[in-house]
């Protein structure tokens, strides 16, 4: 792997080549984008509600967040990213500003992968599609000194996951209640999906629909981490809206997607999976960003 660190006013940017398997060499470029400062504290802290009430507001917990884009050939076959690790970081009065505690996002990008949503990632754009090879990643930092004015050093790596995403389509899915789906390409990506009833049980564990004719259950096996999302459509093959509902393990999961009207005749089931994938590590090393 060849790396080579180039200057862009004050930001540096890494250019990578990773090999995917028996792929030809992709070259992928990242580049910080911004860097966020928050520092909060409570003044008049009140008494936290009693019961099992969760409130999560980021714009009050503490530290600093450098936002990067990759972009290039490997980013836009790039359907997850994740384990995100910072190997060093300081200021300029020295301080580490090692990789923030857990608990700072619903979604830990620093121990598994997360989904990549590309038009969320790139909301604010005036652009009719979102980059297809282009994604935004936060590294999340300690607070640097109150002395400090710039960011000497972010080192570190991520991971990428990459295939490629088909579309397996069931037509009139609720006659298939009890039934194995068959098709090479669930089995390709060593994925196992069972159709079972959507009425739920009654048992303390048992969970599923009120009203099983507005509903689909889906059982899925083996590696689950190929499946990229389960979605309901009309017999025309447009979007009909429906919430979700899971329950499992890494390999077994059992889902319930359930619509608000009864659902229409010959729905079909629509199960995106990813093929031939692959993890890519992307190194980065950062100097001299300007603090905000």
């Amino acid at each position: 792997m060849r790396k080579q660190v180039y200057m862009r006013g004050f930001l540096a940017a890494v250019l990578v080549s990773g090999c995917l398997g028996f792929a030809a060499l992709a070259e992928t470029s990242i580049k910080p984008l911004s860097i966020k400062e928050i520092r909060y504290k409570d003044l008049s802290p009140q008494k936290k509600p009693e019961g099992n009430s969760f409130f999560f507001d980021s714009s009050k917990t503490p530290g600093l967040t450098l936002t990067v884009e990759l972009s290039g050939d490997t980013v836009a076959r790039a359907t997850k990213y994740g384990f995100v690790t910072i190997n060093s970081a300081k200021d300029d009065t020295g301080k580490e500003l090692k990789k923030a505690p857990k608990g700072r996002s619903f979604r830990d990008n620093t121990t598994s992968f997360v989904e990549i949503n590309r038009k969320m990632m790139y909301w604010r754009m005036n652009e009719r599609e979102a980059p297809k090879d282009r994604i935004k990643v936060d590294l999340r930092l300690d607070l640097p000194s109150r002395s400090a004015k710039n960011i000497t050093l972010v080192d570190g790596f991520l991971k990428l996951q990459t295939g490629q995403p088909v579309k397996v389509v069931t037509d009139d899915v609720r006659t298939k209640v009890g039934k194995t789906l068959q098709d090479p390409r669930l089995e390709k990506c060593g994925v196992q999906v069972k159709i079972i009833s959507s009425k739920g049980g009654s048992g303390m564990f048992d969970f599923g629909p009120d009203d099983p004719s507005k509903a689909v259950g889906v059982q899925v096996s083996g590696k689950l981490d190929a499946i990229q999302e389960l979605r309901l459509v009309d017999s025309s093959g447009d979007r009909l809206n429906t919430g979700s509902m899971s329950m499992g393990s890494d390999t077994s999961k059992t889902y319930f997607l359930e619509s608000e009207d009864s659902l229409p005749q010959n729905t079909k089931l629509v199960i995106t999976v990813v093929e031939g994938q692959e993890e890519v590590k992307i190194p980065f090393k950062f100097q001299d960003i300007p603090l905000p």
